[in-house]
């Protein structure tokens, strides 16, 4: 689902041609940010979610398969990468999603998903 929607990214700032770095550019003159720090990171940081998904799920399959195999548990700390690092690495991911965005949206519409975000966030930091 994560490579789908960096598909999606992908592909509409091929159309709308945006680049896929967030306004970083690298060059000759040295590092520019032509969209903002803001954006710059919400891209940075998108990559570093999505890496860490994928790493998660090689993580996850070996564990379900040394299990099944030797009976043996592993990565004991899997789960918790997941629950404590990635998802609030990928939330706040999110917000700064929503505040790129601000030429577009309102700032009330930004404070309500902002607010939304937080609340999920807040659920899932219960325990199940």
């Amino acid at each position: 689902l994560t490579v789908l929607g960096w598909a999606m990214i992908y592909w509409a700032h091929e159309l709308f041609p945006l680049g896929h770095t967030g306004g970083l550019e690298i060059g000759a003159e040295g590092v520019k940010m032509n969209r903002g720090f803001v954006h710059a990171a919400h891209v940075s940081l998108g990559y570093l979610v999505i890496a860490a998904v994928v790493m998660q799920g090689g993580m996850g399959w070996y564990k379900r398969r040394t299990l099944q195999t030797t009976g043996e548990k592993v990565l004991g700390w899997h789960g918790d990468f997941g629950r404590w690092v990635m998802m609030p690495l990928g939330l706040v991911n999110v917000i700064l999603g929503i505040w790129c965005l601000s030429p577009r949206w309102s700032v009330a519409v930004q404070v309500v998903f902002t607010l939304c975000v937080l609340v999920l966030g807040a659920l899932i930091a219960v325990p199940a």
